[in-house]
């Protein structure tokens, strides 16, 4: 599934690989993207199941991000 991603979403994924979890706000920051620029990178690496999330609602503040 990497293959469907862009270079810069690839880039994402290396580095979720190499933190335990993270929020979309911690991405955007990290690549100095917009919120929604990140949101639909995580979005589109959740969809082809390259990572998952923590299991919170995702309206919590404690929403993150992990690789599966």
């Amino acid at each position: 599934n990497l293959g469907e991603l862009t270079e810069k979403e690839i880039e994402g994924y290396e580095w979720i690989k190499s933190k335990e979890a993270v929020s979309a706000r911690e991405y955007s920051a990290h690549f100095d993207i917009g919120y929604k620029t990140a949101q639909r990178h995580l979005t589109k690496m959740k969809g082809l199941k390259l990572i998952g999330d923590n299991g919170e609602p995702t309206n919590s503040p404690k929403y993150k991000y992990v690789v599966l």
